[in-house]
This record gives C-alpha cells, structure tokens and sequence, in this order.
C-alpha cells in the first residue's frame, strides 16, 4: 500500500468524496474492523481496484493475442507462442496471486519482473545474460 503516514510539515493532496449516510456507515465500519482510519481503507481499496484493472487489462491482452495465434497456427502449424503472450499469462498468474495476497503496488512490478523470468526460463535465454545483451522482451 501506499505510505499512509506523511512526512511532518508537508501536506497531501486532499480528495473529497461524497457518500450517502448508508454508504458511509457501511465503509466506516469496514474500516474499524480492518483497525484502519477511513482514508486509510478508501486508499488500499483505490489501490486493490487498479491492480484489479491491470490483471483485467492483461487477461484482455491474453486473449487477444491466443486468438491472433489460433489464426497463425492454422496457416503454419510449427508455429509457436509469442513472447508477448507468454508474458501476458505468467503475468497474470503472478498478478492475480500478488491481488489475492492484498499486497501493494510495488506487486505489479514483482509480478512484471517474475513473467520475464518465467519467459526467459521457457525460452532457455539466461536471465543475466539477457540483460548483458539487452535481449528484447
């Protein structure tokens, strides 16, 4: 999650959302039994939303390109997964269990890097070799 504390003396950008009395009850008491303010508990639920939207946007990107590799496939039938797609589906087994873990941001990042290993690993190219070589991904 984000930094919930802020350095003394220096001031946030402040957001202000309205809510209905229920709405605000309901998010209040979720808040308290996370033993979090409810600031604290909008911002991690603002955070959880977008690495939600990132797994959604990757799993789109998935699928997009299987349906681009079925039509390869049945011009040339040796021909085999993209990097690009198998980035996109180790990214997604990694990000969907970062989300899963209620773990922060940083995680899409973590899951990014672990996908390019996990590519690296199935293409048989040394990860630090790679980097030596500035291999393309």
């Amino acid at each position: 999650m984000p930094k919930t504390g802020k350095p003394i003396g220096v001031k946030t950008p402040r957001i202000t959302v309205r809510l209905d009395t229920e709405t605000t009850l309901y998010y209040r008491k979720r808040a308290k039994e996370n033993g979090v303010t409810l600031s604290e508990f909008l911002r991690r639920l603002i955070v959880n939303g977008m690495l939600s939207d990132t797994a959604i946007q990757s799993e789109k990107n998935m699928y997009a390109m299987l349906r681009e590799m079925r039509e390869i496939s049945e011009v040339n039938p040796q021909a085999t997964l993209p990097d690009s797609l198998l980035l996109s589906i180790f990214f997604c087994e990694h990000i969907l269990a970062e989300i899963m873990g209620g773990k922060s941001i940083q995680s899409v990042y973590d899951a990014q890097n672990k996908a390019k290993e996990r590519l690296f690993k199935e293409r048989g190219i040394d990860h630090d070799q790679s980097k030596k070589t500035n291999h393309a991904v």
